[in-house]
């Protein structure tokens, strides 16, 4: 096993980037000796061979040098990105900084927000790589079926279908598709065959995929979200059969700014169902309207657009989560 197997590391310190690690080389120095008079002037230098646990170290240390501490997001985002780019499984850094990376920060850091800022981003990640992983998952076996339907229509479950061929076809490499496979077998929504030679839709896997059509013909939840006396702001979330709308007929400021209070709150849980992309921008949008308010002309018509733009956003995440966190102004029927 390589020595540095998850950082990115810079061999010269010309090319050496803001958060790359210095290169140890095959040789850990653990102390130097330098004599005082007589003769000798060369000092004593001890070593070892040098282990993934000095990299691990280095990578702390760069860690909590960091100022502010809230470019730690920065810090484990560049590494991360790194390691993903050499065509490794991301849930592989994942558990690396989990039960090796955040355990040490406990027992080095000074600060507590770096270890704050450090399990927030683990939490967010694992989130995303969960969501990630199921969709492919109900992607994968919804691809199978509709290959085995279109090739014997009267008995799709009988038709073999080659699992790495359908990956390939969907963009997966083989260790994704390895991960689906042994996924849906274990689930009983699909039969194997040894050596990704060989998989079957089960009539499980075909009930799954009813149930999963199902939910996305579910009735339409309708969300009230009080902003004035006359409840309007009204988002209307999921159905195949409905355009998705959403009208702002009145608010206060003071309802828009305790709104942005709420969301700030639960901005964590919205990150749970919402991609990184959307929580940026509805970040950016609450931030500008927040300072719009206090202007003393703000700019109504770009701020009713900044109003739609965020409860669109909001429409993206389930009622029953917008419900917890908008607690004051939500009503659900």
């Amino acid at each position: 096993m390589e020595v540095n197997e998850f950082y990115s590391i810079s061999h010269h310190i010309e090319g050496k980037k803001e958060f790359d690690l210095f290169d140890l080389g095959e040789r850990f120095t653990l102390y130097t000796i330098s004599f005082i008079g007589g003769n000798s002037s060369n000092p004593v230098i001890g070593t070892r061979k040098t282990e993934a646990k000095d990299y691990d170290d280095e990578f702390i240390k760069e860690l909590l040098k960091l100022s502010p501490a809230y470019k730690t997001k920065d810090f484990l985002d560049y590494h991360f990105d790194f390691y993903r780019s050499m065509g490794k499984q991301p849930c592989n850094f994942l558990e690396h900084v989990k039960f090796v990376i955040l355990p040490n920060l406990r027992n080095k850091a000074t600060r507590p927000e770096f270890i704050e800022i450090t399990a927030d981003w683990l939490n967010k990640k694992e989130n995303m790589d969960l969501k990630k992983h199921l969709q492919e998952k109900q992607d994968f076996l919804r691809k199978a079926y509709e290959a085995a339907l279109e090739y014997h229509p009267s008995g799709p479950l009988s038709v073999n279908i080659k699992p790495i061929e359908l990956g390939e076809a969907m963009g997966f490499d083989k260790a994704t598709v390895r991960r689906i496979v042994q996924e849906l077998s274990g689930e009983g929504y699909a039969l194997a065959t040894a050596g990704l030679g060989g998989l079957f839709v089960t009539q499980d896997g075909l009930n799954y995929l009813r149930r999963l059509e199902n939910r996305e013909e579910k009735k339409e939840t309708v969300m009230h979200i009080q902003s004035g006396n006359n409840s309007p702001i009204q988002i209307q979330n999921g159905t195949t059969y409905s355009q998705q709308t959403i009208s702002v007929k009145d608010y206060s400021h003071e309802d828009i700014l305790k709104t942005i209070e709420e969301i700030r709150a639960g901005i964590n849980e919205l990150a749970k169902n919402l991609s990184p992309e959307k929580i940026e921008e509805l970040i950016d949008s609450i931030t500008y309207l927040e300072k719009d308010i206090k202007r003393n002309v703000p700019d109504k018509s770009l701020f009713n657009k900044i109003v739609e733009r965020v409860f669109k956003i909001l429409q993206e995440v389930p009622a029953q989560v917008i419900s917890v966190i908008i607690t004051s102004q939500m009503n659900l029927h």
